[in-house]
């Protein structure tokens, strides 16, 4: 197939099943998702292992699907918009189900591929398709009004901890869901925070966001409020966010964005688009760092 480029910087046999057949599977996993959180988060509970049914579907539609980690779905839209406009093929991107779940709608046969942002285990990558997409660091987002430029490690701990409240002129932390996997990247780079992160989980009454895209609602909602957030995000959407370094931190912090497909997945050609120049390039600019495939 031939590269297909396009512009970058502006903003075996399928069995059909419908698309609407991977629509409600998808929306299943996220209700049952939701519910689980509803329950756990009121019993201080560390994230579950979610087991999916398996539906016994694999393709849903001409149209393939990737799902998975929030964190890389401004990214991957972008893409395959940009693919699209090159003359590629559509792509559904879905709203996010997590690594977790991308990984278990692509074992059950219903997507193409997952995205997941975090490192695969062997089994995960076992008779898969897999292909880095970018390296994405993770930073502290911050609110126009939040009356720092920097923060301390010894801060940062105390703007955690369960005691801290946010009110309408103090600076406020929005914390992520256990097992959120740049919220644990902070957690190892800093272990004092990982302490207090652990406690804070446990108090209902601190702001919790469970995607990305409710953690930028969050942030952009209230000017004085910091979250671990996606680089890459905020300058590919121009998002009125700071990044607010923390002093003494010389380690940058990365996570892998990963896409997993099925030996028999549909986007051979836009995988190859991946790695053309004009999509390097692009990253880049962005704030990604070149994965290795």
């Amino acid at each position: 197939m031939g590269t297909a480029t396009g512009s970058l910087h502006d903003t075996g046999e399928f069995r059909r099943h419908g698309l609407l057949a991977t629509g409600l599977y998808l929306v299943t996993i996220m209700a049952v998702g939701g519910a689980m959180w509803g329950f756990i988060w009121s019993h201080g509970a560390q994230r579950p292992q979610v087991t999916l049914p398996d539906t016994g579907s694999r393709w849903a539609d001409d149209t393939p699907v990737i799902a998975g980690t929030g964190a890389a779905l401004p990214l991957l839209h972008h893409l395959t918009r940009s693919w699209r406009q090159a003359g590629g093929q559509t792509i559904q991107v879905a709203p996010s189900i997590g690594s977790g779940g991308g990984l278990a709608a692509l074992r059950d046969g219903v997507i193409d591929c997952a995205i997941v942002s975090r490192p695969l285990t062997a089994e995960e990558r076992a008779g898969r398709v897999v292909q880095q997409l970018a390296m994405a660091p993770i930073v502290l987002a911050a609110g126009s009004n939040v009356p720092m430029e920097k923060i301390t490690p010894r801060d940062l701990v105390q703007l955690v901890r369960p005691a801290a409240t946010s009110d309408s002129s103090s600076a406020g932390f929005v914390l992520r869901e256990p097992g959120d996997s740049g919220q644990q990247l902070l957690a190892e780079a800093l272990p004092d925070l990982a302490a207090a992160l652990a406690d804070a989980t446990a108090h209902e009454s601190r702001p919790m966001a469970f995607t990305d895209a409710d953690m930028e609602r969050r942030l952009l909602a209230r000017s004085n409020l910091i979250g671990v957030f996606d680089l890459g995000t905020i300058r590919l959407r121009s998002l009125p966010l700071q990044v607010l370094p923390i002093e003494g931190l010389s380690t940058e912090l990365v996570r892998p964005f990963t896409l997993v497909c099925h030996a028999e997945h549909r986007l051979d050609g836009f995988l190859h688009y991946l790695n053309t120049t004009p999509v390097r390039e692009a990253l880049l600019s962005f704030g990604y760092q070149l994965g290795e495939n």
